[in-house]
């Protein structure tokens, strides 16, 4: 892909592990699918949105397929949102298609991974050869000329990843943790230890 790096592929690659993760844990702990899912629809909706300057541009011959890999994670996300505003009128049909736009949203990212990867693998190869990444320089591209990815500073993209992680893979599951619990059982236990005369010492 003629994209930056860090303008496309770090953020690419921040909210795509994000949503994975927020897969498995969803299967590891199915009450979360509904209390977490509108951030992590929203980050589909993101995502796909993010790419399609970069899938219009793509001269691999994967253009049709990146470009449905978006519409995917588009239409699935407000699909997803949908859903979850409709959730309680019928909540067992809703936990069914929240399965499955989560299942959705997960297999087109590990899909346009797995498309993405060989051509991650050859731009290092060629590095480890030559000792520079290939450059398609700064022409622009022949239909789309210059995307957004191009006309922002690379330093905007690394602020955007370095925010994104740091606030969503370490703030947030900081602010998610229950301190108040342990707390509340430990005042609770001393409050059934009230002493009083017919307490036995021994």
């Amino acid at each position: 892909m003629r994209t930056p790096p860090c303008n496309f592929m770090l953020v690419h690659s921040a909210l795509g592990l994000t949503i994975l993760f927020m897969m498995i844990l969803s299967l590891i702990n199915q009450t979360w699918r509904k209390r977490y899912c509108k951030p992590f629809f929203w980050f589909a909706i993101i995502e796909g949105i993010h790419a399609i300057p970069a899938s219009l541009a793509n001269d691999a011959g994967f253009k049709p397929l990146f470009l449905l890999a978006c519409a995917l994670l588009v239409g699935t996300g407000v699909w997803g949102l949908e859903t979850n505003k409709r959730y309680f009128d019928n909540e067992a049909r809703a936990e069914k298609h929240l399965f499955i736009q989560y299942t959705v949203v997960t297999i087109v990212n590990s899909f346009a991974a797995f498309l993405e990867v060989p051509n991650m693998i050859s731009a290092f190869k060629s590095k480890t050869a030559d000792g520079t990444f290939h450059s398609h320089g700064d022409e622009p591209h022949k239909v789309f000329g210059h995307t957004l990815y191009d006309a922002l500073p690379e330093k905007v993209g690394m602020t955007i990843f370095l925010g994104f992680t740091i606030a969503v893979w370490f703030i947030w599951p900081l602010l998610l943790l229950d301190l108040k619990k342990p707390r509340q059982n430990e005042e609770n236990s001393n409050g059934n230890d009230t002493v009083s005369e017919a307490t036995r010492l021994l």
